[in-house]
């Protein structure tokens, strides 16, 4: 508590306690009464802030009153202090900026006090604070009143600036020592090392076993710690750190390091199929977390390691056929067999395509129930088409969740959670899943064992589009697309609108993703053993087991993220596939992620301004990039021949017939060209403190002259209101694909545009220009030429917005 650090003028502490025997609190600032008993120490005939001079402080022995006396101390809230001189501070580990960087504290009264820093005060002083800072004692709890020859800490309960004055008792001569404070949350400590700028790359929590990792305490947002040394610990993840010691067990560490240099900590250990690990940088370097150090998370895992997701999981597995009583009820089910080791588990339904059975869907099914899940999937009536596939999707949910009681004389029954239920489609059965969910929110279709609410995902694999955009629509339920680019069934292509599967997925305005595959046939998906016979033109399949892979990895991290609260596994469907993923680069795969509608700032989406020279936001547009065009993402032909007449060729993403088009902008540059594309940024979007990254979507267009078989690049420039430009290479984090070489629908090879999301963190920005200044940020920039990445290509562009990090 404060008043044990309390230089006090008469006996020592337990005496002091004795002479108050009802322990009650000393009187308050200026409590001139004359008491029976008073507290020993304590100014007792005048206010506070008198001279050092002439007032009276009771000393005594034994719990009497010895005497009352002249106190030459200042009396500072009741207390008698001396005036002993100006205090001085000095804050432990760092190189003495003059401002202190402090981790947010969210939690309130159970903060824990290592995210705290530490300041040491010598002789006699009282802190005055203002803005987003506290201090406390290590336990948390503020200090109030005088602090002499103790060591306090700061706390940062909100983002923002502050600062705390350090000054002399009043009264007592000497000028504040003042501390000026800068808040914000913790950044990631682990990443890897890229080559030039901005040199590390931190853009996400998850990292695979084998794959190299590396520490860093980054300078941009602590600067004063540059130069110190410290050491790193990458230590199993624990929920109580009651015990604060980072040595024994699995522990990585201690690796010595210093602060502006990353560490390199080898590769990421063995998982399976995953696990969670705290991350702590050690700035005492004395092998515990305290006071001072740093480590992201607040009660969470500071990363999550995963092992092979194409590989089984823990359980053993069972599986078995039931024939329904009615045309088109029977199914498959696979559960674990381990039961009484876990708890209700989600229900997965796999809904299969025309010309499929139900009966090929062994390899998705018997993983995700290794991983903990039930699957079942059935028969589905799909020759109506998606409406009829629709209703048995609901119909087979509802009489799975019905039969639990007396499957297997109830050896499902309680096992099952009847309100996490996963909807997987193929084919019509991924439009089919979609409607399904549709006409059960709008009440066309009902079910007496479950509802709309309880479907909270649904996954579409190579879904049709029979029934156009505005019926298959996945509203505010989570929403993925998986899809391969030799489909030769449902093609994707830019000729037929009831394959053109993107328009699925623009209506969705919850979590939505895209995992679309180079070289994946339509049965690549299911075991029909069944391959694609048209479009045979040499282009390169990948195979059934490798586009299965993918199937399997994706869907269990999907659902992980969904029901094991590990959303670190979103990374292998948000980030980009050509940087950071688990297959090897023989496998190529496009992804495209955005977050639900109100979880963004948007810039421009191209959607709600007609004046090209305006973004959607309200802020000017300039560029000098060549032959810009804003218009719907849709191809104007139909054939994917490279046409000056027609500015989006190969855009797939609205039907001419759609009630809701997405529009996007196509340009282009040439090499010696060094172009650019640059948004304003109104007033209110100017301070990016509350916002993770910067996240655009952008495309190669197909069969272009300007576009080769290579990967493109380029630049983001970020300028604040101080005129500081920093400027950010997409290369470490992202490239945008080159169109699966196919050939069909026109001249050349090349098949429809595949859009890429590129995701900047922040951090990238204030690693790359030091003093970049993130809370008043006056525009975005985009930069083309060969002095920022690809000397030449064309480019389809859309949604530029910042994020936060992934729920």
């Amino acid at each position: 508590m404060p008043w044990l650090t309390r230089r006090w003028h008469c006996l020592p502490l337990l005496a002091l306690l004795a002479c108050n025997g009802d322990k009650s609190p000393p009187p308050p600032p200026g409590d001139d009464d004359d008491d029976d008993v008073v507290s020993p120490g304590y100014c007792t005939d005048r206010e506070d802030g008198g001279s050092c001079d002439g007032s009276t402080a009771v000393v005594c022995a034994d719990g009497e009153v010895e005497s009352s006396e002249a106190c030459p101390e200042e009396c500072v809230d009741g207390v008698c202090l001396t005036c002993s001189g100006p205090p001085t501070i000095s804050v432990p580990g760092t190189s003495g900026s003059p401002t202190l960087h402090l981790v947010r504290d969210g939690s309130g009264a159970d903060s824990r006090a290592w995210r705290y820093r530490a300041v040491e005060v010598t002789g006699t002083a009282t802190a005055v604070v203002t803005g987003a800072v506290e201090v406390v004692d290590e336990a948390g709890e503020p200090i109030v009143g005088p602090i002499t020859d103790a060591t306090v800490y700061l706390r940062a309960p909100e983002d923002g600036l502050g600062t705390v004055s350090f000054g002399p008792p009043g009264g007592c001569p000497g000028d504040p020592l003042v501390l000026e404070t800068r808040a914000a949350p913790m950044p990631r400590l682990v990443g890897t090392v890229v080559a030039g700028v901005p040199g590390f790359d931190d853009s996400g929590d998850l990292f695979f076993s084998g794959k190299p990792w590396s520490f860093d305490v980054p300078v941009a947002r602590f600067p004063e710690l540059d130069g110190e040394d410290y050491e790193a610990w990458v230590v199993p993840h624990r929920d109580d750190w009651t015990d604060p010691s980072l040595v024994g067990g699995d522990a990585i560490g201690p690796i010595a390091g210093t602060v502006g240099t990353p560490i390199d900590l080898g590769t990421a250990p063995e998982a399976a199929p995953w696990s969670s690990w705290d991350v702590v940088a050690d700035l005492d370097r004395d092998g515990q977390l305290g006071p001072g150090d740093l480590m992201r998370g607040e009660g969470t895992p500071s990363v999550l390691v995963a092992g092979p997701l194409t590989a089984p999981g823990p359980h053993p597995i069972d599986q078995q056929d039931v024939s329904g009583t009615t045309r088109f009820s029977t199914q498959r089910i696979y559960w674990p067999t381990d039961l009484d080791t876990l708890d209700p588990m989600p229900l997965v339904v796999i809904s299969h395509g025309n010309g499929h059975r139900y009966d090929q869907y062994d390899d998705l099914g018997q993983h995700l129930a290794s991983h903990g899940y039930v699957a079942m999937a059935h028969e589905n009536n799909t020759v109506p088409g998606p409406v009829a596939a629709s209703r048995t999707t609901i119909s087979n949910t509802n009489g799975f969740l019905e039969a639990l009681p007396t499957f297997e004389g109830g050896l499902l029954d309680g096992e099952v959670d009847p309100h996490a239920i996963v909807w997987v489609g193929h084919s019509r059965g991924g439009e089919g899943i979609v409607l399904a969910w549709r006409d059960l929110v709008g009440g066309q279709q009902t079910a007496t064992n479950f509802v709309a609410s309880d479907v909270v995902l649904l996954s579409s694999i190579a879904p049709t589009l029979f029934e156009g955009p505005e019926q298959a629509d996945p509203g505010d339920t989570p929403y993925h697309l998986i899809a391969g680019s030799a489909d030769g069934d449902v093609t994707g292509g830019v000729d037929l609108g009831l394959v053109q599967y993107f328009r699925i997925f623009q209506g969705a305005t919850n979590q939505r993703f895209v995992t679309y595959v180079q070289g994946a046939d339509h049965n690549d998906f299911n075991s029909s053993g069944i391959e694609d016979s048209a479009f045979q033109d040499g282009r390169p399949l990948i195979g059934t087991p490798a586009a299965q892979a993918v199937n399997r990895a994706t869907h269990l991290a999907l659902l992980g993220a969904h029901f094991s609260g590990r959303s670190e596994l979103l990374e292998l469907v948000t980030r980009s596939p050509l940087v950071a993923q688990p297959y090897g680069s023989q496998i190529r795969i496009a992804s495209i992620y955005e977050p639900p509608e109100g979880e963004s700032m948007v810039i421009e989406d191209f959607q709600t301004e007609a004046e090209p020279l305006v973004s959607s936001s309200g802020g000017d547009v300039t560029f000098s990039v060549a032959n810009p065009f804003i218009g719907p993402l849709r191809d104007g032909n139909g054939t994917l021949s490279s046409s000056a007449n027609d500015p989006m060729n190969g855009m797939s993403w609205v039907d001419g017939n759609d009630s809701r088009p997405d529009n996007g902008l196509v340009f282009e540059w040439a090499t010696g060209d060094d172009l650019d594309l640059e948004f304003s940024l109104v007033p209110g979007d100017r301070d990016l403190t509350d916002w993770d990254a910067l996240s655009l979507r952008a495309c190669q267009s197909t069969r272009d002259p300007a576009n080769s078989t290579t990967d493109l690049t380029f630049a983001v420039e970020l300028e604040d209101g101080a005129g500081v430009v920093s400027l950010v290479p997409i290369a470490p984090f992202a490239a945008i694909p080159y169109p699966f070489q196919r050939g069909g629908l026109g001249q050349g090879r090349g098949w429809v545009n595949e859009f890429q999301t590129v995701r900047l963190p922040l951090t990238a920005f204030e690693r790359a220009a030091p003093g970049f200044d993130r809370s008043d940020v006056r525009s975005v920039r985009l930069r083309f030429g060969e002095d920022h990445g690809t000397a030449q290509g064309r480019l389809g562009f859309d949604d530029l917005m910042f994020v936060r990090e992934l729920p």
